[in-house]
C-alpha cells in the first residue's frame, strides 16, 4: 500500500526574513530520512518555491498580550480546522536537522522530565506563567496522573483528529494560552514518555545565551541531532557557520 508524504508544518511570519527558514528547510531536506512534504503557516519569503511548499496564507488578529506565542497557536488551529491529513510534525523556523533522522527517532516522544511544584525558569514571567497554566489544566483533569515537562523546541509529530479535540476541550484562545506539547502528550501518550538526557535517540544543542556558539556547537555538531537558538543569539557566527553546514540550495527555493 501507498503511504502519503508526512506533512511537516511550520508557523512563519515574514518579519524579516534572516535566513533561518532557509537553512531549516535545508536541513530537512537533507537529513529527514522519510517521506514529507513541506507546509509553511502564514507567510512566504520571496525565495520559496510554491510549486514545491504548500502555503497556508493565514494572518490572524494579534492579540495584546501574547501576540507572538498566540499568533502561532491561532494558525495552527487554523490548519488543523481545515487540513484532511491524518498526522503532521510541528516544527519552527529555527530547528535545524544537524544528521540523518528517520521518522522514528523524530517521532519518539521525549519529555525533559517530570513538572515539579517549584518549577523554575529562565524565561519570561509570561512563558513560566503559560507553563504552569498548562500543569494546572493537567492536574485538574487528571489529579492522579503525573505531569511530565515537554519541551517547546523539537519536532513533535501529533494526530489532528487528538489535536482538534486538545483545542476544543480546553478552549484553547487568545484567553487561554498553554504549551501545546506538555498538554497534548500528557493527555495523548498511552505510555510514559522517554526522558531525554545524553542518551536519548534525539540530541539537541540549545543556543540561548551569548558564549554557547563556541561552548557547545562550534566543532561539535556531529555530536548532535537537532540545532536550536534563541532570536537573540541568532548572529552571523550561526548563520555563516550553517550556510557552510548547508551550501546548497533546495528544491524548496526558486
Amino acid at each position: 500500500m501507498e503511504t502519503q508524504p508526512i506533512p511537516i508544518v511550520i508557523p512563519y511570519k515574514l518579519i524579516p526574513d534572516t535566513d533561518e527558514l532557509k537553512l531549516t528547510i535545508r536541513s530537512i531536506q537533507k537529513n529527514a530520512k522519510f517521506d514529507f512534504n513541506i507546509i509553511l503557516l502564514g507567510d512566504a519569503p520571496g525565495w520559496i518555491n510554491r510549486d514545491m511548499v504548500q502555503v497556508e496564507r493565514w494572518q490572524p488578529i494579534r492579540h495584546d498580550v501574547y501576540p507572538s506565542f498566540y499568533n502561532v497557536q491561532e494558525k495552527i488551529h487554523h490548519f488543523i480546522l481545515t487540513s484532511d491529513c491524518t498526522d503532521f510534525f510541528l516544527t519552527n523556523d529555527d530547528i535545524v536537522f544537524l544528521k540523518p533522522l528517520s521518522f522514528k527517532t523524530v517521532s519518539e516522544t521525549t519529555a525533559i522530565g517530570l513538572f515539579p511544584e517549584n518549577f523554575t525558569t529562565d524565561a519570561s514571567q509570561k512563558w513560566k506563567d503559560t507553563i504552569l497554566r498548562t500543569r494546572q489544566l493537567l492536574i485538574e483533569s487528571n489529579p492522579d496522573k503525573p505531569v511530565f515537562n515537554f519541551s517547546t523546541h523539537l519536532p513533535y509529530f501529533y494526530n489532528r483528529l487528538d489535536m482538534l479535540q486538545l483545542f476544543n476541550d480546553f478552549h484553547i484562545g487568545k484567553n487561554n494560552i498553554v504549551n501545546l506539547n506538555t498538554l497534548y502528550f500528557n493527555i495523548y501518550t498511552k505510555k510514559q514518555p522517554k526522558i531525554i538526557n545524553q542518551t536519548s535517540r534525539l540530541r539537541k544543542c540549545g543556543i540561548y545565551f551569548d558564549g554557547d556558539f563556541d561552548k557547545l556547537l562550534k566543532g561539535r555538531e556531529k555530536e548532535y541531532h537537532l540545532l536550536n537558538w534563541g532570536a537573540a543569539q541568532w548572529k552571523n557566527n550561526i548563520r555563516n557557520h550553517l550556510f557552510k553546514l548547508f551550501p546548497d540550495k533546495s528544491k524548496y527555493e526558486i
